[in-house]
């Protein structure tokens, strides 16, 4: 019988291994996402909050890299801590997942959209 990649204790392990600053950054994050969603029901909040704050704990490292390039386009030179990545990637991950299952034609002809006039400059 093979075993799962994930179990209870790995998943208990990655969210021991982040620092406190960053369940701070991804909390703040999935309530930015939580109060701006008052469309919603109360449940789908509440799980909308909860797969925000996973995965702005998850992709805190990532939102801080992706933060610190963008910076550096514009030629500023900054250290980004993980906890304003996990807030970042809390609030805008969640939010771009739900506009995209919502409305998947209008999301996808936007980001054409945004791609091709940059490309034209």
């Amino acid at each position: 019988m093979q075993q799962p990649l994930l179990t209870h204790t790995s998943m208990l392990t990655i969210f021991t291994m982040a620092p406190p600053e960053t369940f701070m950054g991804a909390a703040c994050g999935a309530l930015m996402h939580m109060l701006s969603s008052k469309t919603l029901p109360r449940f789908d909040r509440i799980v909308t909050f909860a797969v925000s704050f996973t995965l702005g704990i998850l992709s805190s490292n990532t939102g801080a890299s992706v933060i610190q390039g963008g910076l550096r386009v514009l030629l500023i030179d900054a250290t980004i801590s993980p906890a304003v990545g996990a807030f970042f990637a809390a609030a805008v991950i969640v939010s771009l997942v739900t506009r995209l299952i919502r409305n998947p034609l209008g999301f996808a002809d936007r980001v054409v959209q945004i791609f091709s006039k940059e490309s034209e400059k």
